[in-house]
């Protein structure tokens, strides 16, 4: 590996412009999918892991280099806003670390540079449009002393967003996304896993997918995983957790915990969510549906059929964030989209459905509660002449407009939508769900699909062109 190669630096220049100007440009629509194959091997020690990850994919461009999105990158320094410091790193700031020592390109050892301020890699590797690729990646990674996605807390480990994974293609280019403080950054495409993970017997192993088989040697544990039609692949892993489980509607729901007085609650509110939305939006389409209330900064965090719930929640407020994490199954998880250039996709919908939640299931003060939320932030923020628009790449929101705009005043259009045409919304979400199931959805989609003859409601609550009764002004 050569950090700076002399023939490597006209397209790193290259790919730091394309970076530097990336959320300027939130129109993009050209995505193409395409569907990898990866191929981990994980052993783990506590904080130490060592990883070996292979993808296969096929091109669908001809370029002289690949690029690599790797968030593991990102825990290189601090991962959130000042404010939110002391809730992340209770012990004091510390830094995870990733230790690349080699990388293959159809079993041919590739230059490589790393880029820190995107959290990519360039590959110096020619590839061909429609040509199947394999890409091999070697890697050490330390975790950080943190309470997020990647690193440990309270003898509770998190592995999630730890491996490379080839930047999306989007009209025709690498799409690179630096690292969100916010939010998420993600364009990720439906993906089949087969991962190995050895650790010590003494842990319970959280994971997306099935355990195809487990055996012990030496009181090390080795599993065999595998995950088919999804998004990413999480791990999480404790010596201190309990697990619960309940089979309803042939879907395996378990529930982890550290410390919970009512665990059956939870599993109850897990059920009542997915039956709530595959009622509504069709089938959840796996077999597993794992809830992990974990150390978190933020109220919770979705992955390929595992949610996460923060451990600091007090219990009334976790039904909530439950059921808005487990519309993520819907929203991001089955239907894909871009959660750098348009986070309302997903996240609007998903606090949405939550509504729909309390509402399909006999509380109709909570959706109403919803509702009202939704109107008074939106004239709060008229008389402070504060942003409006829901729409925006996910680094252009400060913090405060990125929770007001996206979450908030996006469910609230689709409430206000709601009361105007009734359950016809609901079905056209299930369309909406159906059609592009597995695939990418963009603006355009939800506007054809859903809003149909009435793009002119979308648009103005994308432009921020409401008033306090959520009507266009």
């Amino acid at each position: 590996m050569k950090e700076f190669s002399l023939f490597l630096i006209p397209i790193y220049l290259c790919c730091c412009i394309f970076c530097l100007f990336a959320c300027k440009d939130n129109e993009k629509k050209d995505i193409v999918d395409y569907y990898p194959k990866y191929d981990i091997s994980l052993k783990i020690d506590e904080e130490n892991v060592d990883c070996s990850v292979s993808i296969d994919y096929t091109s669908n461009i001809t370029s002289n280099f690949i690029i690599l999105q790797c968030y593991s990158i990102s825990y290189q320094k601090a991962v959130v806003d000042e404010e939110y410091i002391e809730e992340t790193y209770p012990n004091g700031v510390n830094f995870g670390k990733t230790y690349i020592e080699s990388i293959s390109v159809d079993e041919k050892i590739c230059e490589y540079m790393v880029n820190s301020e995107n959290s990519s890699i360039i590959v110096y590797s020619p590839v061909e449009y429609g040509r199947n690729t394999r890409i091999k990646i070697c890697y050490k990674l330390k975790l950080a002393n943190l309470k997020h996605r990647l690193g440990y807390y309270n003898s509770f480990y998190s592995l999630c967003s730890f491996y490379p994974y080839v930047c999306p293609i989007v009209d025709g280019e690498y799409s690179v996304r630096e690292y969100s403080k916010i939010g998420e950054s993600e364009l990720l495409h439906t993906s089949s896993f087969n991962v190995s993970v050895s650790i010590s017997n003494n842990y319970v192993l959280i994971h997306t997918g099935e355990e195809i088989n487990k055996t012990t040697e030496n009181k090390i544990d080795t599993y065999h995983l595998q995950a088919n039609n999804v998004r990413d692949f999480a791990i999480m892993y404790s010596k201190n957790v309990t697990m619960r489980s309940s089979t309803e509607n042939g879907i395996n729901f378990r529930y982890y915990y550290q410390k919970d007085s009512t665990p059956f609650d939870e599993i109850e509110i897990m059920k009542t969510a997915t039956a709530t939305f595959e009622k509504l939006f069709g089938e959840y389409g796996h077999k597993n549906l794992s809830l992990v209330l974990a150390p978190f900064p933020f109220g919770g965090m979705e992955y390929s059929e595992v949610v996460v719930v923060s451990d600091s929640l007090k219990e009334q407020s976790r039904e909530e964030v439950i059921a808005h994490e487990i519309a993520h199954m819907w929203w991001f998880m089955k239907v894909g989209s871009d959660e750098y250039y348009s986070p309302w996709l997903d996240e609007s919908l998903a606090e949405f459905s939550t509504a729909l939640y309390y509402l399909d299931n006999g509380n109709g003060k909570m959706f109403e509660l919803f509702r009202q939320r939704g109107l008074k932030e939106l004239e709060n923020r008229l008389i402070e002449n504060k942003r409006l628009s829901i729409k925006g790449c996910v680094n252009d929101f400060t913090s405060d407009d990125y929770s007001a705009c996206v979450y908030t005043l996006g469910s609230t259009m689709w409430i206000t939508y709601y009361s105007i045409i009734g359950p016809t919304l609901t079905d056209r979400l299930k369309e909406y769900a159906t059609l592009f199931e597995n695939k990418i959805a963009t603006e355009k989609d939800v506007e054809e699909i859903v809003f149909k003859n009435d793009s002119a409601t979308l648009r103005a609550w994308l432009n921020g062109e409401v008033t306090a009764v959520g009507l266009s002004s």
